[in-house]
């Protein structure tokens, strides 16, 4: 059958349509995929901040990450979920913390990142375990109002946490909870959240708070909303040691990331270095042996291309 000439046209004519949306989708994806950070080398050359530490990708953990919905940290989940280049990645990236060349060493850090999905708070959850597996006595504090998870991935109940001491005045020590299976690691969990709870970071409470705790706790790690639209970290950080920012590579965006590492600079907030997440064979065409090694960096010489601001109530 011959189709009559305008239908025939008209077909022709979406079909262009078509094609063209399809092509400026697809290119406004490609502009999108190009503006990240896709090895260590990029990340490091666009910073100038020190690399601490690089995770390489886990698919169990990133499955988790994407859909924390269940214990991560039980006694049979911890093998399954754990391989032993991630350890070591987590154990390198204390190490190196623990080690820094600055007084006095890091007792208490902030960790977020730029945007979410960049996996802060699994870097904070193995970050937090491999102090304590190496005899530190650590407390993770989930310090995300705005979607706190920690909880469910530890397994241990939220009914009351760090809202509630700041909002009700209640005894944090009686709200601490130690971690099951995991020796030396406990948990203050975020507690009731709402409008109110979201401004605690900023609260002289709040400050007071972290003062008590790090003179409780060899290492306290919080773990913060992403900073785009987010100030609790800034807050955070003011009173902590340091900051210490996740970055996804293949994910995180370079112009957002660099835009937000000039305003934490203009602010003069402690930013300690980089963490790199996702990171593997494919991403930096290098081995993960050696992003966790050693002598990958040397913290005095970038300390001195980037100010490194400490702003410490222990100063």
């Amino acid at each position: 059958m011959v189709l009559p000439e305008q239908s025939r046209t008209k077909k022709i004519a979406l079909g262009v349509i078509g094609g063209f949306l399809l092509g400026l989708g697809a290119a406004l994806l490609r502009e999108k995929h190009r503006d990240a950070f896709f090895s260590i080398d990029d990340l490091t050359d666009q910073t100038r901040l020190p690399l601490l530490g690089s995770l390489p990708f886990n698919q169990a953990i990133e499955a988790i990450d994407k859909n924390p919905n269940g214990s991560e940290f039980g006694e049979a989940s911890v093998a399954n979920h754990q391989n032993q280049a991630f350890l070591q990645a987590a154990e390198a990236l204390y190490t190196k913390i623990r080690f820094l060349p600055i007084e006095p060493p890091v007792r208490s850090l902030v960790i977020s990142s730029v945007a979410a999905r960049d996996g802060k708070t699994t870097v904070a959850l193995y970050l937090a375990q491999s102090a304590a597996r190496m005899g530190q006595r650590v407390l993770l504090v989930d310090a995300n109002m705005a979607f706190p998870q920690l909880h469910t991935r530890l397994g241990v109940p939220n009914a009351e946490g760090l809202s509630d001491v700041i909002d009700r005045n209640l005894d944090p020590n009686e709200l601490i909870q130690r971690v099951p299976y995991q020796k030396n690691l406990s948990l203050l969990t975020a507690g009731q959240t709402g409008s109110k709870a979201n401004k605690s970071s900023a609260s002289n409470q709040m400050k007071y708070l972290m003062e008590q705790l790090q003179s409780t706790f060899d290492l306290v790690i919080y773990d913060t909303p992403y900073l785009q639209g987010h100030a609790d970290a800034n807050f955070l950080s003011i009173n902590a040691d340091g900051l210490l920012m996740v970055v996804g590579i293949g994910k995180t965006q370079q112009s957002s990331l660099i835009k937000m590492l000039k305003d934490l600079q203009a602010s003069r907030l402690p930013i300690l270095g980089l963490v790199s997440n996702f990171s593997g064979e494919d991403a930096s065409g290098g081995s993960e042996e050696e992003y966790i090694d050693d002598d990958y960096f040397d913290a005095e010489e970038l300390e001195d291309e980037f100010d490194i601001f400490r702003v410490s109530p222990r100063q």
